[in-house]
C-alpha cells in the first residue's frame, strides 16, 4: 500500500489487526485509520494510536512511511519473544534476543524501527529489504 500514488499507511499495523488466512497467508484488516499521504508525511486531525503497537508521533498526529515501520518492528519483536512492544532497544531487549537465539543483526533491524521517527527506517520496503539480507541494503 505505501508503494501506491498516493501510499496509504494503516496507521494502526498491531497483531488484533493481522489475520491468518489458509491461501492466502497473512492479510491486514482494520483500515479504519489508514490514510492517503501524497507528499509523503502528514499531520492528521485524527491522532488515534493503539498503546504499544503505535509510535510516539502518532500522539501529534504525525504519519509518513516510518509509522507502519515502527509497528511493524514491534510485531517482529512479538512474533521473536511472544511478549509486549519494547519501544526502544536497550541492552535487556538485545540481551533476550541473543538468548533466544537469533542475530546481532536482527537487533540493530528492530532498534531501527524504533528511533524517533526522522531517524527511523523509513519505509516498508526497505524494512522488508533488509529482513531478507540480514539486516544489510546491499
Amino acid at each position: 500500500m505505501a508503494d501506491r500514488d498516493p501510499p496509504i499507511y494503516h496507521r494502526d499495523i498491531k497483531p488484533a489487526n493481522i489475520i491468518s488466512n489458509p491461501e492466502r497467508g497473512a492479510m491486514l484488516i482494520d483500515f479504519g485509520l489508514a490514510k492517503g499521504v501524497a507528499a509523503g508525511n502528514d499531520i492528521s486531525v485524527s491522532k488515534g494510536a493503539s498503546e504499544g503497537w503505535s509510535p510516539p508521533e502518532r500522539r501529534d498526529g504525525i504519519s509518513g512511511p516510518f509509522t507502519d515501520v515502527f509497528s511493524i518492528g514491534q510485531i517482529l519483536w512479538h512474533l521473536l519473544t511472544g511478549e509486549r512492544p519494547f519501544h526502544a532497544m536497550g541492552k535487556e531487549e538485545m540481551q533476550k534476543l541473543s538468548e533466544g537465539g537469533h542475530p546481532e543483526w536482527m537487533c540493530d533491524l528492530l532498534r531501527g524501527c524504533s528511533l524517533p521517527h526522522g531517524d527511523r527506517i523509513q519505509t516498508i520496503s526497505e524494512f522488508r529489504f533488509r529482513l531478507q539480507n540480514d539486516g544489510e541494503m546491499v
